[in-house]
Order: structure tokens, then sequence, then C-alpha cells
């Protein structure tokens, strides 16, 4: 209430830190060139750190969903990560991409993720829907442009940008 400082930690490597942050389980997560950070929320002690071992850099904040952590990797990354959410260990990579050169943020909602992303050999990105708990690719739905915003849900509604705006049933895919 006073404005003052909490805590602050300097001791993020590299100087990539394009993506925000995400509070789960009291921890407060960023992604900070190719590792990813757990901040004790209370202190900002370091509870963990991981090499995310990624290509390319994170450039949106990690979304935390069933005590995973969910990392989409942009700028010439190789698609999502999940890490588990207490230890920071990779858990498994999302398929469905041959090296995307664009990947949003993912959405998170009803056992489900939601990516927009692009292939490297297409001029066209796509609404990808994932089981949350598996690789498995349950469905994609062609957006016609090169470029795509964060989708969000909201019941059972997917709602995105890209060259139009989209509302699409998160179940089936249909527009």
């Amino acid at each position: 209430d006073t404005g003052l400082l909490k805590w602050q930690s300097t001791n993020l490597v590299g100087a990539n830190h394009y993506a925000g942050v995400a509070v789960a389980s009291n921890k407060v997560l960023h992604i900070s060139g190719s590792t990813m950070y757990a901040f004790d929320i209370n202190n900002g002690n370091q509870v963990w750190s991981s090499y995310i071992g990624r290509s390319g850099w994170a450039q949106t904040a990690p979304a935390v969903y069933s005590n995973r952590i969910y990392v989409s990797m942009g700028n010439g990354g190789t698609g999502v990560g999940v890490y588990d959410l207490n230890t920071g260990s990779n858990l498994f990579n999302y398929g469905g991409f041959t090296e995307p050169s664009q990947v949003t943020a993912p959405a998170l909602a009803n056992g489900r993720m939601y990516i927009v992303g692009q292939q490297a050999s297409s001029t066209n990105c796509y609404l990808y829907a994932f089981s949350a708990s598996s690789t498995n690719l349950l469905w994609q739905f062609p957006l016609s442009t090169a470029y795509g915003n964060s989708p969000i849900v909201a019941g059972n509604v997917l709602y995105l940008t890209a060259s139009n705006f989209y509302a699409i049933n998160a179940t089936t895919g249909a527009e």
C-alpha cells in the first residue's frame, strides 16, 4: 500500500527480458534468454532455474495450467514446451509444427491448449488446438494471414485477430 519495493532480483542471465511473468503456487515465473526462472513470491529468492534449450527466445509470458508451465518459443524457436511447475523439468514438447517461425502465447482452458502458429513452409498461420496433457493435435483452423495474435477463451469460444476478427468454437474448431 505504500509503494515501497518488496523485493527485486538481479540474477537473471542474458539480456532478453521481453517475456512477461506468470504467477502460480507462490512462484513468479519469468524467462530470460533460454532460461526460465521461478522466484518465491514473498521474498524473491530463486526457487529453481531451468535451461529450456531452445534455438529461439521466448517472446511471451509463460502460461500455467494444472501445475504445468507452457512456454511458446517465438523468434525462430521450435514450438511449445511444457514444464513441471514445482521443478522446472521438461515434461514434453508439442509436435505438429515444422520449425515454426511464429508461435503465440498459449491459451489454456478445458483441458486444451490453443496457439496460433506459422509453419516455416507456409505463408499462412493456423489456430491449433492440442490436448493440454499430451501432444495430441485435436484440430487446426486456417487463418488467411501470415501472423495472428494470441487467442483468448471465454466459455466455449476462442477469440483472436489475424487479418480478420474470429470467434471459433473451442471444442470443434468451427467458425
